[in-house]
């Protein structure tokens, strides 16, 4: 409803200097008519990995009714966990069956390239394997 939005884009407007600040998520207030703008999010990942834009309008509904802004701590693990939901949405294919017959494909071509190129670079990028695996892995 109208009211629920209003409501969600207040929440936004009252936290958005500590969301730009913390988080890198950067809205603006239009003088013309007071509209609340989403002008930025954070780059997780590099490769140019963008989060689906589908998934959008509910991270931000969530972001304004179910994280806790009056208690820091819980705060950011409530932005932290919005956060990783919303780039963690992952396109899944429902085909009634994939070539050899097995009903659902798990991921669909489009999502395989974003993990193949982008989120598995990065991981490999970021990750710290002990020098013990070396010879003993």
């Amino acid at each position: 409803s109208l009211g629920m939005a209003q409501q969600a884009c207040a929440c936004l407007k009252d936290n958005m200097e500590m969301l730009m600040e913390y988080f890198s998520i950067s809205l603006e207030t239009r003088e013309s008519d007071d509209a609340l703008l989403l002008k930025g999010l954070p780059m997780l990942l590099r490769n140019d990995f963008k989060p689906s834009p589908h998934a959008l309008p509910l991270f931000l509904f969530r972001l304004a009714t179910e994280v806790n802004y009056e208690d820091e701590q819980i705060c950011f693990e409530n932005i932290s966990y919005e956060l990783g939901n919303f780039f963690a949405d992952v396109p899944f294919s429902d085909d009634d069956d994939d070539e050899e017959g097995i009903r659902g494909v798990l991921v669909d071509p489009a999502a395989e390239k974003i993990i193949q190129h982008s989120i598995i670079p990065a991981i490999c990028n970021l990750l710290m394997v002990p020098n013990r695996f070396v010879s003993d892995g």
